[in-house]
């Protein structure tokens, strides 16, 4: 084997495990919900709430990636409220808000 076929064999090596080393891809439900975070609610999550997934800054609520609810938490707390945090249920269907759960359990401090 010619000497300058390694360094592109490595080099190609290198770079196809670089790539499988990304961020791991959300579920269907949690990508859903990523959305649902950032655009559908009233007023919207990222808003007041500080997600490093999301991109979102630190706002009034707490900082999801400290607090990680567990889906269950969620789905209580968007549909009902809590504290300042309006209730969404009839803003959001029921789907939307286990998406949002979904996404959350996924992301949230990771």
């Amino acid at each position: 084997m010619p000497r300058f076929a390694r360094p592109a064999s490595l080099l190609a090596a290198t770079a196809m495990m670089l790539a499988s080393c990304g961020p791991p891809s959300l579920s269907e439900t949690a990508e859903r919900g990523r959305v649902v975070f950032i655009e559908s609610s009233q007023p919207n999550c990222a808003l007041c709430h500080e997600l490093m997934h999301a991109g979102s800054p630190k706002g009034l609520g707490p900082n999801m990636d400290v607090l990680r609810p567990s889906r269950q938490q969620t789905i209580t707390s968007v549909t009902q409220g809590v504290g300042i945090m309006p209730a969404q249920q009839g803003i959001l269907t029921k789907q939307q808000i286990e998406d949002v759960a979904d996404y959350l359990t996924e992301v949230a401090g990771r």
